[in-house]
């Protein structure tokens, strides 16, 4: 019912997101427009660098400004966002480490991003 309403989503038909619920809906959104914004050609390191909050388990980033900006015109001209871009980008929300896979499907699971191989290395791109 909760998640009729829109006060939580639960994804019960889906095999991974159905053992979680997320209790903000809110949150997942604001999420989600951390990627999908129109001033993402303003976007620079500082800002994103600045958390909210850091929870113990947070993904370190050591990422200098041209990489940043490299990942970031992927994104904008290209379409192609990379896990360590989104990493950096949702530790402003404090995410913690374990968490990273089930915002991916999620994302996978609205349509608004599709797994990518770069060549036939490892690095993971959406």
């Amino acid at each position: 019912y909760l998640h009729e309403v829109g006060s939580v989503f639960h994804f019960s038909r889906h095999s991974f997101l159905r053992d979680f619920v997320f209790p903000s809906p809110q949150f997942v959104m604001d999420l989600l427009k951390t990627l999908y914004r129109h001033d993402m050609q303003s976007l620079t390191l500082t800002t994103v660098d600045e958390p909210k909050k850091q929870p113990q388990d947070a993904v370190p980033h050591h990422m200098t400004d041209a990489k940043f900006e490299r990942l970031k015109r992927e994104l904008t001209e290209n379409g192609t966002v990379s896990v360590e871009f989104l990493r950096l980008v949702w530790s402003h929300f404090g995410v913690e480490r374990q968490h990273y896979e089930l915002l991916l499907t999620l994302l996978f699971k609205f349509d608004l991003a599709y797994p990518k191989c770069k060549n036939a290395d490892t690095h993971r791109q959406m």
